[in-house]
């Protein structure tokens, strides 16, 4: 009987060695990035993400970016912007029009400490159906009982930490870069006119996010004229809101 060999067709050594190299050096290059975002090193940034550093990688928790804002290191961060894709810096569409329609309710815009505040909300109301309708599951009266406090407050925070852990794992999603760069510019003693200006020309902030009006605080009490004019043009009212307003007796005895 003849046997056959089986030949596979291997990568060659070039491709093989140029992979092994750019795997080595993406560590080094890292660990260079973030040497250079701590010092201010634009050139250094540069050069690190030239040699396969990730924008996207974690410094002590954060994104490089973020760590330069909230460093002062403006040259830095306004250089690291152009590595972002535009989707990750600017506000989803979906949750601008959101917030726009709750401020038109004359609500807030959500942000974390809402959504936590409305989950555990809604999970309490859930407990209680449950207590009620499932005594088998629960069998304890509600009134006299904790539980619809602890499960629901348990409920939301597990439901909260995965939705964290969720945009720290995916932080190329829409908005999230964005938004920790604000967070870092909001918190940071060097809020530089220069840095919230480029803020604004990239789209990054929204006339209806939960930050705008600590925004135009920012502005205003470090009188950057710029800046706030800028911001105070970037919320405008609601179309055609004098042209719907109906005249009525009462309000023509007001006027």
């Amino acid at each position: 009987m003849s046997s056959f060999n089986v030949l596979t067709k291997s990568p060659s050594n070039a491709t093989t060695g140029k992979r092994s190299s750019q795997k080595q050096h993406e560590p080094k290059a890292q660990s260079l990035l973030e040497q250079a975002v701590f010092s201010g090193d634009v050139t250094g940034v540069e050069q690190s993400l030239a040699q396969g550093a990730n924008a996207m990688g974690l410094i002590y928790g954060h994104l490089p970016l973020y760590v330069a804002i909230r460093n002062g290191k403006e040259d830095v961060a306004i250089s690291l912007l152009q590595h972002y894709p535009a989707h990750s810096l600017q506000p989803a569409p979906w949750a601008e029009s959101l917030d726009c329609f709750l401020l038109r309710l004359g609500m807030f815009p959500i942000n974390y400490r809402y959504l936590k505040y409305f989950g555990r909300f809604i999970t309490q109301a859930l407990v209680i159906f449950l207590l009620y309708k499932v005594p088998d599951v629960f069998p304890f009266k509600v009134s006299a009982s904790p539980a619809v406090y602890i499960i629901s407050g348990l409920v939301t925070e597990i439901l909260c930490f995965l939705f964290r852990k969720y945009y720290e794992n995916f932080p190329s999603h829409a908005g999230v870069v964005g938004a920790q760069a604000i967070n870092g510019f909001l918190i940071s003693e060097f809020q530089s006119e220069r840095l919230l200006l480029e803020l604004l020309d990239r789209g990054l902030i929204s006339p209806y996010s939960a930050s705008f009006a600590r925004l135009r605080g920012v502005a205003a009490g470090k009188e950057y004229a710029e800046a706030t004019r800028r911001l105070a043009a970037l919320r405008r009212a609601p179309p055609d809101s004098d042209s719907k307003r109906t005249i009525t007796p009462h309000s023509r005895n007001r006027a």
